[in-house]
């Protein structure tokens, strides 16, 4: 869509047309769905913090999609089980350094695949910490004033299984860039028909 590949002649990557756009920033994921918006007619945005923790959660409740404990990947390389390496590239389970095609793990409950890994994914929010205490219960947005950070939400294939719960956050510059870092995009509604 933007006739750039970030990602080209950097380290940690597999040059894949099926794996994750990663070295991109906040800033330049606004920059995509900005055309997306005025290609398609609007509706799409990244995802509120809130947003993408329901979606990671997928109706649970638990630390991960599939409950609470993150198990341990087989040693013979097969995850089938209801494990954290069934659902997720993590630390633990990643043989060369780089984010993976996506979806060779198994989707949540709501059919979404690497959520609890892979890479960090940009929301719309700020990184402030105490927003949650002065705004509104059903999906709070950040409006903070004090921070300069922009949320990542799930973890990566560098972190290990605590960071890749389904409250896991952190949060980074709007103009950093990694190979650890990628993004998801939400559509609301239905885009117009540009005429």
């Amino acid at each position: 869509v933007m006739e750039t590949e970030p990602w080209k002649g950097k380290s940690n990557v597999i040059d894949d047309e099926d794996s994750p756009a990663v070295y991109v920033s906040w800033e330049d994921a606004q920059k995509l769905i900005e055309k997306l918006n005025a290609d398609a007619g609007g509706g799409f945005r990244l995802p509120t913090e809130a947003e993408w923790e329901r979606a990671c959660r997928a109706g649970s409740n638990t630390a991960y999609c599939f409950g609470d404990d993150p198990g341990k990947p087989s040693l013979l390389g097969t995850d089938d089980g209801e494990n954290l390496a069934a659902y997720a590239w993590y630390s633990e389970n990643i043989w060369g350094k780089y984010a993976r095609v996506v979806g060779q793990k198994k989707p949540n409950a709501w059919g979404l695949h690497d959520m609890h890994g892979n890479v960090h994914e940009w929301g719309q929010d700020w990184d402030g910490k105490d927003d949650y205490g002065t705004t509104p219960e059903n999906n709070p947005t950040s409006t903070s004033t004090t921070s300069t950070a922009r949320v990542v939400r799930g973890g990566s294939w560098r972190n290990g299984p605590g960071h890749c719960r389904s409250a896991s956050r952190n949060g980074y510059l709007p103009l950093a860039r990694g190979c650890h870092l990628g993004f998801r995009v939400v559509l609301v509604g239905e885009p117009m028909t540009p005429h």
